[in-house]
């Protein structure tokens, strides 16, 4: 389904990016939208993990850009 393509193209881009926890949360929940439907997929899970995700790679930019 549609889920299931979303999260499979998350979990390639969060690991060109090195955001292995996220990536980890898009493939379980590619896996779980595949068997048992979008509805048992943790969104709020995977959406806070993106968010942490962003504010780590910006906090890692602000310092390049400091250096």
């Amino acid at each position: 389904g549609r889920l299931e393509a979303d999260l499979h193209s998350l979990k390639g881009s969060a690991l060109n990016l090195g955001f292995s926890e996220f990536s980890g949360l898009c493939s379980a929940g590619e896996s779980l939208a595949a068997k048992e439907g979008a509805a048992s997929v943790d969104i709020a899970a995977i959406l806070a993990s993106f968010e942490m995700s962003k504010q780590v790679f910006l906090a890692g930019l602000e310092q390049g850009l400091a250096a």
